[in-house]
């Protein structure tokens, strides 16, 4: 009997992308990478025996793809379609070639081989494709009888050559570099050369509109079977193919009237509302206008413990290895640029109905990972947050990448992928019990593989392996150097490090500096090779620019402007008549005026007549300029005649019914110390009564020299003041 908890984890599998399948007396599942959590794996095998009977009862329902009717050209996919578009553009079609070369030992009859390569050929249609445009300048495809095609399997013989194997796989890597022409091909080359009397290299390369890394997999199973079956007369055990890759073509571009289309296009038009963020690491470099594919590759080593680590973590939180690495990348990301809304591109196979399993062709379909960052979270919450996400997207993976770019109607930006910058894949798990070379690196050491194509700012290719997780770079050249990639790498593995030891610590506090970087930044932060002159004081400093620039504008605001020369000479006159009123050394001053050049004008004057201001606001309560008042012990205030009502029994000095004129235009002669008192900043007072902050002319002076060094202002640059004068950074 079938009860209703079959249906709804079948359901639940179908959603995920998931396909369960018998395979005789088995049970089989094939899923895409990260999706099986440790729950759902227990949830099959405690229904296992339900499962293999509803299979066995419904075996063949599902809904076939359909053959097309022949014709002499046929309409391309929509990855086809992106790709015929991108290989218009220069070095664009070489980026995507996908070459492989797989190490053969054992003795080999090349006509049988020969025969054998022929025979997959035939089997798959879109190994015998081009793509020839129609009347409307639109791609289609053709696919050619065999004698027409033009391939043909190279045999090369270098057993009496010294070092043939290394000069075999250069003169691969040199064919993996050639374009192919799409128009005319063959879209598919390969190399068989033998190196030993029982030692080949089997090299192959196609073009990612006929191909994909499953189909190259493919492709090898079919040849060996086929091989096996003319040398040795064996059966080769290959199916008839019931389609081909142009049926699924057809059928994919049908889907998008469906029902069930239009509710994953309504999911990712959510999704992916409003502005996208750009991903921005810092770097040095400009990012060229036009995309480019220079890239390299670098390669990490996760240790087993580390990997170990990761995934007791992700179980913790009922994800998988993949989510967990997500998420960590995704946190990299926010402490390096403090974006909290980070999207990233996952490619998956693009193969989840059944007639696709055994194709050759471009079948990968992108999800689009979008996720926000909340710092106060714990990162193991933002695990979680990362995991629904990623499976609602699994959910609604049948949609095409391709027609959702084409939905969003975005701008398109010639110098990015759209949508996302950085790509995220994770490979098959190996089993095989073997070591790579690189397996065995020292987890944080890096190891440069050289240069690459670069389809993506940055390309992260995890990959679990025997010893641990693989952890390999692909970036591009042109938007960032070796030093900043490597660095990532290294603080990507700190934070792994920290997450696995303290799960639920909080994002903002995780720290990803090695002890020796934080050294270094302490030992720089405090360094005291900034020199500045230290009999110096605001006053001299300004009229040190007042003699080199006198007539380049100083301060300007609405339609008023003033050069060095006249804000000298006005903050002079009337430094002489607050003199004139007591105003003595370090007599503070307080100063109540709107946002002007008045304002500029009074802070120079009270500073020249040898006082420090004390900046307050209009529209400051008058409970607090009455403390700030008597707290100073004020006897004189400056500011608009409109404030003066503020200030009742003081003497106050309005600056728009001031008389300039009447006044000297030199500079007062009042000797100023640089550990002379500059001027007094309030605390707000919210814990108490407020404070007043005393600042000397030398800090201002030391914060001036240290900054110059850092921001290079010239004489052209431009500060716009938008601080309230009573805020402290005002002061710079």
């Amino acid at each position: 009997m079938i009860t209703i908890d079959v249906h709804t984890l079948l359901n639940q599998l179908e959603g995920l992308g998931c396909r369960l399948y018998l395979d005789g007396e088995h049970l089989k599942l094939d899923a895409p990478r990260g999706v099986v959590t440790p729950e759902i794996q227990e949830e099959i095998k405690a229904m296992k025996p339900e499962l293999m009977q509803y299979l066995a009862e419904h075996a063949g329902d599902h809904s076939f793809i359909p053959e097309v009717r022949s014709m002499e050209t046929y309409p391309v996919s929509l990855g086809q379609r992106r790709l015929w578009i991108l290989s218009q553009f220069e070095n664009a079609s070489v980026t995507y070639n996908v070459p492989i070369t797989i190490a053969l030992n054992g003795s080999y009859h090349i006509e049988n081989f020969r025969k054998a390569i022929h025979a997959v050929i035939e089997r798959h249609e879109v190994l015998r494709t081009v793509f020839v445009l129609d009347e409307n300048n639109e791609p289609r495809q053709k696919v050619l009888p065999l004698a027409d095609l033009g391939f043909e399997l190279i045999y090369k013989d270098y057993c009496d050559i010294e070092e043939g194997e290394a000069k075999a796989h250069q003169e691969n890597y040199e064919d993996s570099l050639i374009p192919f022409d799409l128009q005319h091909g063959p879209v598919l080359r390969a190399v068989l050369t033998q190196v030993a009397e029982e030692q080949f290299v089997f090299y192959y390369n196609m073009h990612h509109m006929i191909s994909d890394g499953w189909s190259m997999d493919v492709l090898a199973k079919d040849l060996f079977a086929y091989y096996q079956y003319y040398q040795n007369d064996l059966p080769h055990g290959l199916e008839p193919l019931r389609i081909q890759y142009k049926d699924y073509a057809a059928w994919q571009l049908g889907q998008m009237d469906r029902p069930e289309f239009r509710a994953h296009r309504d999911y990712w038009m959510n999704v992916l509302y409003g502005d996208l963020p750009l991903l921005e690491l810092p770097s040095q470099q400009l990012r060229p206008k036009v995309k480019t594919y220079n890239g390299r590759s670098l390669g990490a080593f996760l240790s087993p413990q580390v990997t170990e680590g990761l995934h007791a973590l992700s179980r913790s939180y009922g994800g998988s290895l993949y989510m967990t690495l997500v998420a960590v990348w995704k946190v990299l990301c926010y402490k390096y640029t403090a974006q909290r809304d980070i999207i990233i591109g996952s490619p998956i196979a693009g193969r989840e109905h059944p007639d696709l399993e055994n194709q050759i062709g471009f079948y990968v379909n992108t999800l689009v990972l979008r996720n926000e960052i909340h710092p106060k979270d714990t990162f193991c919450a933002f695990c979680k947050q990362v995991a629904a996400r990623t499976l609602e997207a699994y959910s609604h993976q049948e949609y095409p990448f391709d027609r959702l770019v084409e939905d969003l109607d975005m701008e398109r930006d010639m110098s990015r992928t759209p949508i996302y910058d950085v790509a995220i894949t994770m490979q098959e798990r190996r089993d095989n019990g073997q070591t790579n070379a690189h397996d065995t690196l020292a987890n944080g050491a890096i190891y440069d593989y050289g240069e690459a194509f670069s389809k993506f700012d940055v390309h992260l290719t995890f990959e679990e392996r025997a010893g641990g997780v693989h952890f390999n770079v692909v970036y591009n050249t042109d938007i960032y150097d070796t030093t900043l990639i490597e660095q990532l790498m290294m603080h990507y593995q700190a934070i792994a490090d920290v997450v696995i030891e303290s799960p639920k610590v909080a994002i903002k506090d995780i720290d990803y500096l090695t002890r020796k970087e934080k050294t270094s930044l302490i030992s720089s932060f405090n360094s005291s090779g900034v020199c500045y002159p230290s009999a110096a004081t605001i006053v001299s400093i300004f009229e040190e620019q007042v003699s080199k620039y006198p007539e380049q504008v100083a301060v300007c605001y609405d339609n008023t402007e003033l050069t060095y020369l006249e804000l000298h000479r006005k903050s002079n006159q009337l430094a002489h008549y607050l003199m004139s009123c007591g105003l003595e050394k370090e007599t503070f001053v307080p100063l109540c005026l709107d946002r002007s050049v008045d304002m500029i004008i009074a802070i120079l004057a009270v500073l020249k007549a040898g006082g420090a201001y004390v900046p307050v606001t209009p529209e400051t309560p008058r409970d607090r300029l009455a403390f700030i008042a008597e707290d100073t012990r004020a006897g004189l205030v400056v500011g608009h005649s409109t404030h003066e009502p503020l200030f009742p029994g003081l003497k106050f000095v309005a600056m728009d019914r001031f008389e300039y004129t009447d006044y000297s235009e030199d500079t007062p002669d009042v000797k100023l110390a640089p550990d002379q008192l500059a001027y007094v900043i309030y605390t707000s007072g919210t814990t108490g009564k407020p404070k007043g902050v005393l600042i000397p002319h030398s800090n201002v002076v030391r914060l001036l020299f240290n900054e110059a060094d850092l921001f290079d202002f010239t004489s052209d640059d431009v500060w716009c003041m938008f601080h309230s004068y009573s805020f402290d950074f005002s002061v710079w």
